[in-house]
């Protein structure tokens, strides 16, 4: 009975905090919630899950879910906000998520812009934690959250979503996207050149690409993105201690 009435307690945290598509996570689901963000739960249970113990994450899910799920979602939707007054062309349009981990900021935007297809990217991990050197693997999520996760939080708020694991060798999609994000992940966790390419080749006229990169790689992380910026020039829209959120937008085409 315990269980049971934690996982309520984390289903009503949850929709309180703006996901109700998020239904009653799983104690695992609370664990990658936490690890996507470092909130909720004590910085030595989310050391102790890199170094392949996971008891420690997993008694905080039990005991405060409801905290990290909350905290979590409320990061995730605070983000969302801050990056819709750069993405309203990409209202009913493509949006790309890369390295989007459980959909939390996608759902939010998804809510907001109506877009007709979501590209969730993630090179999910279902296994046992990986190791503190597996967050530099390209497009890892360190949450180890399944795409399936992310694909349920958007077929809530009605969106189209697909799904793309790079590590299992699924193919970049072919459409052209009217935005991509990437709160945390490309730039930050792994290399942002790994899409650069990609990005540059599939952005729309008018559209927008923002990425975090942390600060301290910020130099080198721009001039892998060399593709990219020649088509889209960089701009700096926020910075915090450790990131800098970039903005990197294709002129519009004068005859479309």
């Amino acid at each position: 009975r315990p269980r049971a009435c934690g996982a309520l307690t984390r289903e009503a945290a949850a929709a309180a905090a703006g996901l109700p598509g998020f239904g009653a996570p799983s104690l695992t689901e609370t664990m990658q919630a936490a690890l996507s963000r470092g909130l909720g739960a004590p910085h030595k249970a989310l050391k102790a899950w890199a170094a392949g113990d996971e008891g420690p994450l997993r008694a905080q899910a039990e005991a405060r879910g409801a905290r990290i799920l909350a905290e979590t979602i409320a990061a995730a939707k605070a983000d969302a906000a801050a990056l819709l007054p750069h993405l309203e062309g990409a209202r009913g349009g493509v949006l790309a998520d890369i390295g989007c981990g459980q959909g939390l900021v996608a759902a939010f935007l998804a809510r907001a812009l109506r877009p007709r297809k979501v590209i969730l990217i993630d090179a999910e991990e279902t296994a046992a934690p990986p190791p503190l050197a597996a967050a530099a693997q390209p497009g890892l999520s360190p949450s180890g959250a399944p795409l399936s996760t992310a694909a349920r939080l958007l077929a809530a708020e009605g969106a189209e979503a697909v799904c793309v694991n790079p590590a299992r060798g699924d193919a970049l999609p072919q459409d052209s996207f009217d935005a991509a994000v990437s709160v945390l992940a490309c730039g930050f966790r792994f290399p942002a050149a790994d899409y650069a390419d990609y990005l540059a080749s599939r952005i729309r006229p008018g559209g927008a690409v923002i990425l975090d990169l942390r600060d301290k790689r910020a130099g080198a992380e721009l001039s892998a993105l060399a593709s990219l910026t020649r088509i889209a020039p960089a701009a700096e829209i926020s910075t915090t201690r450790k990131t800098r959120r970039m903005l990197f937008r294709r002129p519009a085409d004068p005859a479309g």
